[in-house]
């Protein structure tokens, strides 16, 4: 094959090559698969060559029919990838605010071998990971030049058969008994930049061990293999790894395991992989990442709205309100905006309004909700419980998932957000319980009645007198604010942090904890004006190069808002490290204090004085754990933590309540 057409061998073959010479290479290997139409000679060689296996594993067939290995190909540059990562802060750039000024608490256990890992900010890191994009880059390239479905089908057999089930699977169950950290941030990065439909489609199926008919399988099925996949793979012989499916270990069963593992950059790594899922693959993550149920777009009354208002509002504090409020809410709101027009859920809705655009295929979501199992929400239930120890970049991907599992418009949020409408019941002179199922009518009725009042226009006076009697009585009905008497689990989390807070002040009294969080917001405000600033004098010019994914921060448009700054490696163009910012060096040398962490849990308002309303739901949900300490039996909180994180994390919870 390769003495019939030699030229595209070679370009092949230079396809990985840096500077002109893979620019070529690139260039001409498009123009011969955009030449293969269907039915042409051409397509039927390239069907017969070697170019899909090349391509994905790196070897051709030689004269003697002998397996030749290159080093051009995915397969290749996947294998250069280091298999054990430390990931640091860039060099250049800046980092948000929040993290470079949380001191370490308690230092990390020594990793052991330190030798294997590779540094995320080495040459020898970028280089590969840059080499491993261009290729992945590629392949994007070829299956969008070829006019040949027969072509594009090969590639993508190929893809999944060299690929997916003997590189990328293989190296996401052996990182399951140990560092799982390169896999996750591999994996991530792969799915930030894939945006061939096909070819996301062929790994995200594959991966999260879905069929083209998934089997409907039944919830202690499906609970059973969530609990029991680990110690399935721990009793498997080390040759039978290789015969594991997805069906039996997936990419999910991977981020399950991994958001309870003893580090914090295992949680951080997978809470990044999972907000990657839910913001750009949405609907793969039904059923898989996240048990859902089916549920119908309804209705709630205003006042239901307004008194779930003022549940949300009564849990920010009005120093908090105040700064946020007045200051950066226009922001948050526009980054909401942003988050749910970016949503591919989201996307699809508003291509249909342009017409050129309504070919755009898009898997179809029908309209669900979390079911009140799902072990995912039970995980980050958990870590919110931790959330005033835990680090700051923690807490950062931690929300950044809770505004993902938001910012599908399918997705209600009723049940582990807000309120159910037969979570509560209305007072006053007409005592209507809405838990009680045959008293729902009376609103779905009224409700579904205005309307149609309102567009009747053949309606005779008298009628309409009666029906403006009644439609009074149904407006204030639906004015009226309920008590609620059952919390979504996220808003009683939410609740107990916020009463965690005001334990800590009441604990630490001598230090003020409202004056150290006020002069906090100045600190990072005076950090962020100075960090902009900086950057925008001294930003020096980049090569333009394609669009690489993040390995170090978050870097959501509302984290971003929230007080950006330099890192603490940054080069003499940045800041210097936050603890020596004067004039606030004396704030830093304050909060430098150890504390020991309070752990509440268990405060309950005194039920003969109190509504529901003002008591702490039951949190026995979160399985076998110790409510007091808050230990579980990977993942624990430090056992102390400096003033400073403290201060950094309720302002993160302060942002994230807005």
């Amino acid at each position: 094959m390769e003495n019939d057409f030699p030229i595209f061998y070679a370009l092949l073959e230079n396809v990985p090559a840096e500077g002109r010479i893979g620019d070529f290479a690139k260039t001409g290997l498009l123009y011969f698969i955009e030449l293969a139409n269907p039915g042409d000679p051409l397509e039927e060689w390239i069907l017969s060559s070697d170019l899909a296996t090349m391509m994905a594993a790196g070897y051709t067939t030689s004269t003697t029919h002998e397996p030749v290995l290159l080093t051009a190909s995915l397969g290749a540059s996947y294998s250069q990838l280091p298999r054990k990562i430390i990931i640091v802060p860039p060099p250049e750039g800046t980092v948000p605010t929040l993290l470079s000024a949380d001191e370490t608490s308690s230092p990390l256990p020594p990793i052991t071998n330190i030798d294997e890992y590779e540094r995320t900010d080495s040459p020898a890191f970028l280089d590969a990971l840059d080499n491993f994009l261009r290729y992945l880059g590629f392949w994007k390239d070829v299956l969008d030049h070829s006019p040949s479905s027969r072509i594009r089908a090969s590639l993508l057999d190929t893809f999944k058969a060299l690929f997916l089930r003997q590189l990328l699977y293989p190296s996401l169950l052996e990182s399951s008994e140990g560092d799982s950290v390169a896999i996750l941030t591999y994996l991530r990065i792969i799915l930030e930049v894939l945006e061939h439909e096909d070819l996301a489609h062929l790994v995200l199926s594959y991966l999260m061990g879905e069929t083209k008919e998934p089997a409907r399988r039944s919830p202690k099925k499906h609970r059973m293999r969530r609990t029991s996949t680990m110690n399935l793979l721990r009793a498997l012989p080390s040759d039978d790894l290789l015969s594991t499916t997805p069906q039996t270990f997936s990419a999910a069963d991977l981020i399950m395991a991994n958001l309870r593992a003893k580090r914090e950059e295992r949680v951080i790594a997978t809470l990044r992989l999972t907000s990657t899922l839910l913001k750009r693959h949405c609907a793969y993550t039904l059923n898989t990442l996240i048990r859902t149920s089916p549920h119908p777009l309804g209705q709630i009354t205003i006042g239901h709205h307004e008194k779930e208002m003022e549940l949300f509002l009564g849990l920010i504090s009005p120093a908090g309100l105040a700064e946020h409020g007045s200051q950066s809410y226009e922001a948050y709101v526009r980054d909401a905006k942003i988050n749910l027009e970016s949503h591919p859920c989201s996307q699809h809705a508003l291509y249909t309004l342009v017409a050129a655009l309504t070919t755009k295929k898009a898997l179809s979501v029908p309209p669900h909700s979390i079911r009140a199992d799902d072990p995912l929400m039970r995980d980050l239930l958990r870590l919110f419980s931790s959330f005033f120890t835990n680090c700051v970049e923690l807490n950062l991907w931690l929300t950044r998932v809770v505004v993902d599992l938001c910012s599908c418009h399918l997705r209600s949020p009723e049940g582990w957000l807000l309120f159910k409408a037969e979570d509560g019941f209305l007072e006053g002179d007409e005592f209507i319980n809405t838990l009680v199922p045959e008293n729902h009518s009376r609103f779905d009725t009224a409700l579904d009645a205005l309307p149609a009042f309102l567009d009747d226009d053949e309606e005779s006076d008298d009628e309409s007198v009666d029906w403006g009697i009644d439609m009074g009585t149904t407006a204030e009905m639906v004015k009226k604010k309920p008590t609620f008497t059952r919390f979504p689990a996220l808003f009683t989390m939410l609740k107990t942090l916020r009463a965690q807070i005001a334990h800590y002040k009441s604990e630490l009294v001598e230090d003020d904890l409202d004056i150290l969080l006020e002069e906090r917001r100045r600190v990072l405000g005076f950090l962020d004006g100075l960090s902009s600033a900086i950057n925008t004098t001294h930003s020096p010019p980049r090569r333009p190069t394609h669009a690489k994914p993040s390995t170090s921060f978050p870097g959501s448009p509302s984290r971003q808002t929230v007080l950006p700054s330099p890192s603490k490696n940054s080069s003499s163009s940045s800041l210097p490290s936050v603890g020596n910012a004067a004039p606030f060096s004396v704030h830093f040398e304050r909060t430098k204090k150890f504390i020991q962490p309070l752990f509440p849990m268990g405060m309950d308002s005194d039920p003969a004085t109190s509504s529901p309303e003002n008591s702490f739901a039951d949190l026995s949900g979160l399985e076998e754990e110790d409510l007091v300490k808050r230990r579980t039996a990977e993942f624990e909180p430090p056992d102390e933590i400096t003033l400073g994180r403290l201060l950094n994390n309720i302002i993160v919870f302060e942002v994230l309540l807005l």
